[in-house]
């Protein structure tokens, strides 16, 4: 065998049962090697501008992820698939598209088009709908995660009424910070009208239900909109509905990076007994002034702002009736905030997200491997051969270099 081979790998009597490949100096310019270039790929990755995570390879993925998790949910709540509707998609992207190309976030935009208005345009005939919409978010996984924690959006999720539904990503911009804007759309279509032979009928659809919904005058059951969100379905007859003035009513926000405080304020006229506003898991009980048609609260939740806005949903409002229906409807944010990734995360997203990068990634990655290989050969090879020549400040420094290769590869 030879000498330098023998030295560096085998312990025996000419080097002292230590084999040289696991000197200590060694050990030390071994690790100190492995973590800069760990750091020159974490380095490469900050340089990234944040374009390369709008690209549409990148949001095909979110597109999928969303997609699949919705159908798993209903799946786990023991409800059938929700079957992909061409039409459902085309009105999902164009909220999506709006929302991007006039810079706001809301289910009520600048040129007041609501949930019917882009059902409409898109062509689909709907017995009822509903709307999901989320934005500044790092995954699809992380969507639908914001979504089920808030019971309003969560409902739109499990709501039996839909079989149908259809997805709307795009990349934009707000308050100048780069953003996806999602929009998901659900809905079951309107029945087709039987045809006699011969003739030609066309399906009139029911005049739906608008974002703000009527107060019943009597008992009548109306369907509660859900979501930072809408549904939408047909209207009752015979009702009164209460109005919130959306102009001046938002949810507006102030924090530090321990907690985030919430200040709202909601103008509703007509007759409603109570409300609250769902922010997330949060519902927040409103109390009225009895001079004015003003609600207001406050909150204080255990969250700072980078944590208590990823992913980004509407508030919504429960509006309960003299009847004791509870009507709801969305109240926007008051300058909404947009979070740029921290380092760490920009990180990881590069990883998960980046084909371009897989490469570069792959190959540190089959290193930190060859080298966690090799040091675990020569760590068993030195403890084996022989067993009663030992130097444990040589085990441990190893088996410390060896956890360092399997954290590296981890990351």
């Amino acid at each position: 065998m030879h000498a330098g081979f023998k030295n560096h790998f085998i312990p025996h009597a000419g080097n002292n049962y230590h084999p040289h490949l696991l000197h200590t100096k060694r050990a030390i310019f071994y690790s100190a090697f492995f973590l800069a270039l760990k750091c020159i790929i974490f380095i490469t990755v900050l340089a990234i501008p944040s374009q390369a995570y709008l690209a549409p390879d990148v949001l095909a993925v979110h597109y999928s992820a969303i997609l699949d998790r919705t159908n798993q949910l209903r799946a786990e709540n023991g409800l059938p698939a929700l079957s992909p509707a061409n039409l459902l998609t085309v009105s999902a992207n164009a909220k999506a598209e709006d929302m991007a190309r006039n810079h706001y976030f809301s289910h009520f935009g600048p040129s007041r088009h609501t949930l019917s208005y882009f059902l409409d345009k898109a062509g689909y005939r709907y017995s009822v709908a509903g709307e999901n919409l989320a934005m500044g978010f790092a995954s699809g996984e992380e969507v639908i995660n914001a979504w089920v924690k808030s019971p309003t959006h969560y409902a739109n999720l499990i709501d039996t009424d839909f079989n149908e539904f259809g997805l709307g990503i795009e990349a934009g911009e707000y308050s100048g910070i780069p953003t996806v804007f999602v929009a998901e759309h659900f809905g079951a279509p309107l029945p087709r009208a039987p045809q006699l032979p011969g003739a030609v009928s066309e399906v009139e659809r029911p005049t739906p239900r608008q974002v703000r919904p009527p107060v019943a005058a009597e008992a009548v059951p109306v369907p509660t909109q859900k979501v930072s969100g809408q549904k939408v379905a047909e209207a009752p007859e015979g009702l009164v509905y209460p109005i919130l003035d959306k102009e001046h009513s938002h949810v507006f926000w102030a924090g530090d990076g321990q907690t985030t405080h919430l200040t709202i304020r909601a103008r509703i006229t007509g007759p409603v007994l109570g409300a609250s506003v769902a922010v997330g898991q949060y519902s927040i009980p409103l109390t009225s002034d009895p001079q004015s048609d003003e609600w207001q609260a406050q909150l204080t939740v255990p969250a700072g702002p980078e944590s208590f806005f990823k992913p980004i949903i509407v508030p919504t409002i429960i509006m309960k009736t003299p009847q004791g229906e509870e009507i709801s409807d969305t109240i926007d944010w008051y300058n909404v905030k947009v979070l740029t990734p921290s380092p760490v995360e920009q990180y990881f997203n590069a990883k998960t997200f980046l084909p371009s990068l897989a490469g570069l990634f792959g190959t540190t990655r089959a290193i930190y491997l060859a080298f966690l290989g090799l040091f675990g050969l020569v760590l068993l090879l030195n403890i084996v051969i022989e067993v009663r020549r030992q130097h444990p400040h040589i085990i441990v420094q190893t088996l410390a270099l060896l956890g360092l290769l399997i954290c590296l590869v981890k990351i």
